[in-house]
């Protein structure tokens, strides 16, 4: 009876509707059941037998089983000639004997009916011998097959008729022949009795046996045969009569042994079997959709925590359920491919249930990082609109704000950017989750898709003959069913597949967009930031440029008198300055329209107009004002007064070296300024590294001292201009001397303006750019730090103590981490420092646009390795929690069993000690130990 024949019911106790396909051969064998996580058995094709273990590890594709081999059919191809004589050489010592054995029953007077058992076996041997003769024969290998055949066939002839006359003399008659006939045809019912499929069926067969057994100890003809031979004083067919019913006797007491057997053993299996499946149905149904998905989720860690801890309890029972069926196995148990095929069905629910387990491991972290990022995003959100809000309503001006608000404005609004930079490192974080959360709206049946569903396998899955292997992926045709959905796979072919089996990868177009709004969102923010920035900046150089335009105009020639040169001169290059500054500042500002613009320039020219008027009549009124009587004139005196000057003025020598001499001051100042140019306008190039910032400091020592030059040669330049005011008064204002003096002081005036506007940018470029590589290497060092850390340990420890003190070392660096965020936040400020000033350098003059970028991939690399690290902390955390809540279940579980051994030993040696001096003593002694005993057995 083949395993097929004799496995009926057996679909319908391993698989449901919902439950995975068998994937396990007929011939698959489980001999040990492996406590512990290690890899014992994986799936393996073929036909050989294979043995694998119940271990929560030992699973791979499917859920099937694969062990080491231990033998299989051999298929196809014929056998070697020296195979084909050992084989004889085997035969002729098996027929050798048999022939032996049935001499030495004919000779002791032995069962007849056992010496013709032999002798026919030793017939099938020597015909057997006669094949291999004739193939050796054939392939001409000399052999002495046939002559130990002639040898043996002389001795069977012998043997039989030995046997016939045994017969002859020791026959019993007729009433002995039936009963021993009888006798034999019960044998061969019980032999080839059927064995039922389930416990019902063997119940069945219970029953019915010992119906048959009672008839059996009650048979009429065993009892005529006995009475016959007795009263014969036959005592050789009576000794056999005997002999043959006990064996009946032993073989119907077997039978129904054998049934309890396979009862008590199928149903321990059926109903760890149906254990198995009420917790992969419970899996089966769970849906991994975005309903509810805050709520679930703790929930469901919960239960999955307490799912494996019951199958660490579940895997015990098993292995000593497998140990006692291997015992009934090994015990040649006549039902062994019933036992086989149940026991085959529970290893593959069971590896299939810790498949399912390795699945929700995987949607558990994919769903817990879903709804961490939807929460995150929905906070950065509220938190950016908030921003939003207080910007808009906290930083209003327009023209009549005072001075002094649009100082502390601007004070406000430079610290309020720190904040909001604070964002952008979430931002981009989210950015970057964003393309590796899966998608969950799909996996609800309601969700309609205008475009194919993707969906990638997150283990192996086979299933009549096709499947579909871990990460592949194929398109989703109906997800109806919460347990099963209908997939195409790689192969294009159409199969049904466990929703738990199967993910909706990446990229998720909502958490992408919901990033992409928040970035949006922040830029936005920054822009108004901006914006209100340059607003703000251009209505202080404004209000600045009104103070001292209105101060010069109220001016007078006496009041400019009573001042020193330096100070007048301060006056009107603190205009210049502040004029200057409103030009680069208006720029792109919205308080300011091109009229205004042009309006504030006509008042700036009145007043340097103006100042220029009171700058000619000052020599006027300085000497009127000093000189307490006219002048007397010293013709002999080389002095020359203002007056002088102005009355021989006409002069051509006088004039010619005056003119000269002016000339050579302008080419000086201009020779001047272009070195000033050229060292404020350098390329600038700060390599990362140790030196970086000293270099970058050594770049704004020199900066500051081409300021320093700047302020010199301005100061220069008002001295000079008053000069050639007072030469230009004696000249004919269309003349080409007066025009070509005015246009020389037009062009340095202008260079020296631009030059003068340019530093601020300039400075504070240099300065964020210093800070940034400050933050960037300090940011390095802290991470480089922690990486070191955690690739020092990257296994953990069985010990309770340990797991819990790197457990606090983890949460510790996590706490450092966070206590020195604020040094991502700096970065990212200093680094949109250095941009905009970067964009307030004009497009004729060097940038550092190329450095810059290389900056901003730096601070992004620093800031996703910064976010790795915070992430694999947090990981192992998480993981060490887990790791801690089995330990400490552990633990409490070897603490008892340790205590109970010990209270156990105790009163074992308590009962050793005891002196055994009467019967009662020894009873009492011999009952307590077993009692004992059994507390020990399980």
């Amino acid at each position: 009876m083949t395993l097929y024949e004799s496995n009926s019911r057996l679909s319908t106790m391993g698989r449901r509707r919902n439950s995975r396909p068998d994937l396990a051969s007929a011939s698959l064998r489980n001999d040990v059941f492996v406590g512990g996580n290690g890899f014992h058995g994986d799936y393996q094709g073929g036909d050989a037998v294979h043995y694998s273990s119940f271990s929560k590890t030992s699973m791979q594709g499917g859920g099937a089983t694969k062990g080491t081999s231990k033998g299989g059919a051999g298929g196809g191809g014929g056998f070697s000639p020296q195979a084909i004589y050992q084989k004889g050489l085997f035969l002729t010592g098996q027929c050798e004997e048999y022939l032996q054995r049935a001499k030495m029953i004919l000779q002791s007077g032995g069962p007849a009916g056992e010496a013709d058992k032999l002798l026919n076996m030793s017939a099938e041997s020597m015909e057997q011998m006669m094949v291999c003769g004739g193939e050796l024969q054939q392939m001409r290998i000399p052999n002495d097959i046939f002559r130990s055949v002639d040898q043996f066939q002389q001795m069977h002839a012998a043997l039989l008729q030995q046997l016939g006359s045994m017969t002859i003399i020791h026959d019993g008659g007729r009433i002995y022949n039936d009963a021993m006939a009888w006798i034999a045809q019960q044998k061969r019912m019980i032999e080839t009795a059927a064995w039922g499929d389930d416990s019902e069926a063997i119940e069945k067969q219970i029953q019915s046996h010992n119906k048959n057994h009672s008839s059996v100890q009650r048979s009429q003809e065993v009892d005529r045969a006995r009475d016959e031979l007795n009263m014969r004083g036959d005592k050789y067919n009576l000794s056999m009569l005997e002999q043959e019913w006990e064996s009946l006797q032993t073989m119907s007491d077997s039978r129904v042994h054998q049934l309890r057997a396979l009862q008590g053993i199928i149903n321990e299996i059926s109903r760890a079997i149906m254990w198995v499946n009420e917790k992969e149905e419970e899996e089966l149904m769970f849906d991994w959709g975005d309903k509810n998905i805050d709520q679930y989720i703790p929930r469901k860690q919960e239960s999955y925590s307490g799912l494996m801890r019951d199958l660490e309890e579940k895997e015990k029972e098993l292995n000593k359920l497998k140990v006692k069926a291997d015992g009934l196995l090994n015990n040649n148990h006549p039902a062994s491919d019933k036992i086989d095929a149940y026991m085959d069905t529970l290893q593959t629910q069971w590896s299939w249930l810790l498949q399912i387990t390795k699945c929700i491991d995987i949607h558990l972290k994919d769903n817990a990082a879903y709804s961490q990022f939807f929460k995150e995003a929905n906070e950065t959100y509220a938190k950016l609109q908030r921003e939003h809000e207080s910007i808009r309503n906290k930083f209003t001006c327009d023209k009549n704000t005072p001075l002094d608000n649009l100082t502390e404005l601007l004070r406000n609004l430079e610290r309020d950017k720190e904040r909001v930079m604070e964002n952008k490192r979430q931002v981009q974080s989210l950015v970057n989750k964003s393309k590796t959360i899966v998608r969950l709206k799909p996996r609800n049946p309601e969700e309609k898709s205008s475009s194919p569903v993707m969906v990638q396998a997150i283990c192996d899955f086979k299933q009549d003959q096709i499947g579909i292997l871990k990460g592949n992926k194929g398109i989703l045709k109906d997800n109806s069913q919460r347990s099963k959905w209908l997939v195409t796979g790689p192969g294009g072919m159409d199969m049904l597949i466990p929703s738990v089996c199967l993910k909706i990868p990446p990229p998720n177009p909502l958490s992408i967009g919901l990033a992409n709004k928040n970035e949006q969102y922040y830029g936005a923010i920054m822009s108004i930031w901006n914006q209100l920035y340059i607003n703000i900046k251009s209505l202080i150089s404004w209000q600045y440029c009104l103070k001292d335009m209105n101060y010069i105009s109220s001016l007078t020639v006496s009041m400019l008198s009573k001042m020193r040169p330096d100070e007048y001169r301060s006056i009107i290059k603190r205009l210049e300055t502040h004029y200057q500054e409103f030009l680069r500042t208006s720029q792109g500002s919205e308080m300011f329209g091109e009229d205004e613009k042009k309006t504030i320039q006509g008042h700036f020219d009145k007043a340097q107009k103006h100042y220029d008027i009171l700058i000619f009549q000052l020599p006027d009124y300085t000497n009127e004002g000093v000189k307490p009587e006219p002048p007397k004139p010293k013709p002999a005196s080389p002095t020359i007064t203002q007056t002088d000057i102005k009355e021989t003025s006409q002069a051509p020598p006088a004039s010619s070296t005056l003119s000269l001499t002016l000339l050579s001051s302008l080419q000086e100042l201009r020779r001047r300024l272009e070195l000033a140019e050229s060292g404020l306008t350098s390329h600038l190039h700060v390599p990362l590294g140790d030196n970086s910032v000293h270099e970058c400091s050594l770049h704004i020592q020199n900066l500051q001292t081409v300021h320093q030059d700047l302020d010199s040669i301005h100061d220069e330049y008002l001295r000079l201009r008053e000069k050639i005011i007072k030469q230009l008064d004696g000249i004919p204002a269309d003349s080409e001397q007066a025009r070509f003096l005015r246009s020389e002081l037009e062009i340095i005036n202008q260079k020296l303006g631009g030059l003068q506007g340019l530093y601020p940018a300039y400075h504070q470029r240099l300065s964020a750019l210093q800070a940034l590589l400050q933050s960037l290497l300090q940011a390095e060092d802290i991470i480089k730090v922690h990486e070191a850390r955690l690739t020092e340990k990257d296994t953990t420890s069985l010990d309770l103590r340990e797991v819990e003190n790197y457990q606090s070392t983890l949460k510790q660096m996590k706490r450092d981490l966070d206590q020195k965020r604020d040094l991502l936040t700096a970065m990212d400020s200093d680094l949109a420092k250095a941009v905009h000033w970067n964009g307030h350098i004009s497009e004729s003059f060097h940038k550092c646009d190329g450095d810059l970028s290389k900056y901003s991939d730096l601070v992004g690399q620093m800031s996703d390795r910064w976010h790795r690290i915070q992430t694999q902390i947090d990981s192992r955390v998480w993981d060490l929690e887990k790791q801690e809540k089995q330990l400490n279940h552990y633990q409490q579980s070897s603490t008892l069993l340790q205590q109970w051994i010990d209270n156990a030993r105790k009163r074992q040696d308590a009962l050793q000690t005891v002196k055994l001096s009467d019967i009662q003593t020894l009873m009492d002694h011999l009952n307590q130990q077993k009692a004992r005993l059994s507390l020990f057995t399980p």
